[in-house]
């Protein structure tokens, strides 16, 4: 896989592009933060044992060399959770199983999750795209706000006309069975 992107962006490079503009997921960060603690910029990538999140810090190294090496600006942007209609991955995989009036054993989570909406992260990449500022720069973005997995379903649920459905499961249980489906 490092072969093509590096054949991508030497590519690019050769054609004149003068940005790139690279999306990597804020979990090249780590899975979660300390109490208390904000995911910033300036967080280590992380080499842990998640095979996607080390191919991202790959990339993101890759990228950074190839910059160096042809003169093309790289501006990597970590958004976190992006939510809106149409959007997939976790979110949509929650949005899904409200719509379907599933209950969930989320009532007794208590984590903060930053979010980004999917507009608001099509504008900030337009920007990135122009931005003098932008240029060899990493970013990582959210819309400020910080709601708990069960805050997140409530508006789910009312955009979707459905009643909340939550019930409390604890941790441990809950931990289990996640990673028997896993």
């Amino acid at each position: 896989m490092g072969n093509v992107r590096d054949k991508l962006t030497r590519a690019a490079a050769r054609c004149g592009v003068t940005r790139f503009l690279f999306l990597s997921p804020i979990k090249v960060l780590g899975e979660a933060t300390g109490r208390g603690e904000v995911c910033t910029e300036s967080f280590p990538t992380t080499d842990g044992d998640d095979v996607y999140a080390r191919s991202r810090v790959d990339a993101e190294t890759a990228l950074r060399d190839i910059a160096e090496l042809t003169g093309m600006e790289v501006v990597i942007v970590h958004p976190p959770l992006v939510y809106g209609l149409g959007v997939g991955g976790n979110f949509g995989a929650l949005d899904c199983l409200v719509e379907r009036g599933w209950p969930l054993p989320l009532a007794g989570i208590h984590n903060r999750r930053s979010l980004i909406g999917r507009e608001n992260l099509v504008d900030f990449l337009a920007c990135c795209v122009t931005h003098p500022a932008a240029a060899h720069e990493t970013f990582v973005i959210s819309d400020g706000e910080k709601p708990s997995t069960p805050e997140l379903v409530h508006p789910i649920a009312a955009a979707r006309c459905r009643a909340t459905r939550l019930f409390n499961v604890t941790l441990r249980l809950l931990t289990a069975a996640a990673s028997a489906l896993e």
